[in-house]
């Protein structure tokens, strides 16, 4: 009962306000007499015994579990009925689809056999009318044949006829080819004569030709040698000078003093070291030639690139 009027707030809230009312009534001495047709509260005072008697009556909570349990049976008996009748209009439903779906079938079916006895109608008229038409182009290809061995008989002669000329011909073609290759052959050989003694001629030009281009190629090596060895000297001179030009003479310098030195240069005459490889001079000389040559820079351009060398080296001997 309790978990039914707490499903139920409002009769709990009923049930509570008939009990506090009852409470009042005992505590207060209260008479309720009952009023119309029917009253949730008939309290009556006897007193028998100059005591007064307080009676109380309450509803039973359990009438409203039933009127409730009533309402809830109503209430699934109504959504029962409801889905007896939706299941028996899904099963109408169902059987009128399936009879819709036979009668389908059965047009699908009949409309199927009326397109294969069609079709097996066309087949029938196709193969008679192929085996007519096989049979027609079977006379033509007998009399095509017949006509084809005909002229297969004529030609053949023809060919016969033909092939005895040209055996005839052939005969003569190759009597006049013999004759012909022995008049090529005697030609080739004279030709293979005169390209020979043509040939002897051309090599024996070609190594006199050859040998005169080595003695002028050695002549030119020989004066582009001696040339490159004066311009050389030259341009040793020309950096010599140069270095004499910046030169200063040092304290205590001798005549006859010399160095020879070792320049390492880039293109364009700037230098990347240099080195004093022997001096008969003092330290103070050596070290003379050495700045001499650093304010040198840029040293001379060669007279020809080809004589550009990365090391030069020089013999210093100040006059």
């Amino acid at each position: 009962m309790w978990q039914t009027l707490q499903d139920h707030p409002r009769i709990l809230s009923a049930v509570a306000l008939v009990h506090l009312l009852l409470l009042l009534a005992m505590l207060l001495g209260l008479e309720f007499t009952p009023r119309g047709q029917a009253s949730v509260l008939d309290v009556s005072v006897h007193q028998p015994d100059a005591h007064r008697v307080i009676e109380a009556v309450a509803v039973d909570a359990r009438t409203f579990d039933r009127i409730e349990e009533d309402k809830r049976a109503a209430e699934r008996e109504r959504i029962e009925a409801e889905r007896r009748r939706a299941e028996e209009r899904r099963r109408a439903e169902e059987a009128e689809r399936q009879r819709r779906e036979q009668a389908r079938q059965e047009e699908a079916r009949r409309q199927e056999e009326a397109r294969r006895q069609a079709e097996a109608e066309r087949r029938r008229q196709a193969e008679a009318e192929a085996e007519a038409e096989r049979q027609r182009q079977e006379e033509a290809r007998r009399q095509a044949q017949a006509r084809a061995e005909e002229e297969q008989r004529r030609q053949e002669e023809a060919r016969r006829q033909a092939e005895a000329e040209a055996r005839r011909a052939e005969e003569e073609r190759r009597r006049q080819e013999e004759a012909r290759r022995a008049e090529e052959e005697r030609q080739r050989r004279l030709e293979e004569e005169r390209r020979a003694e043509e040939a002897r001629r051309q090599a024996a030009l070609r190594a006199e030709e050859e040998r005169l281009a080595r003695e002028e190629d050695d002549r030119r090596q020989e004066e582009r040698r001696m040339q490159l060895a004066s311009l050389r000297g030259q341009y040793t001179d020309a950096i010599r000078a140069a270095v004499e030009r910046n030169w200063l003479q040092p304290s205590g310098f001798q005549s006859g003093q010399m160095a020879v030195v070792i320049v390492l240069q880039t293109p364009g005459g700037y230098i990347q070291d240099v080195r004093i490889e022997r001096c008969t001079g003092d330290a103070a000389f050596c070290r003379s030639v050495e700045a001499a040559v650093r304010k040198a820079e840029p040293l001379p351009d060669p007279p020809d690139p080809e004589l550009f060398a990365r090391e030069i080296r020089f013999t210093f001997e100040p006059r």
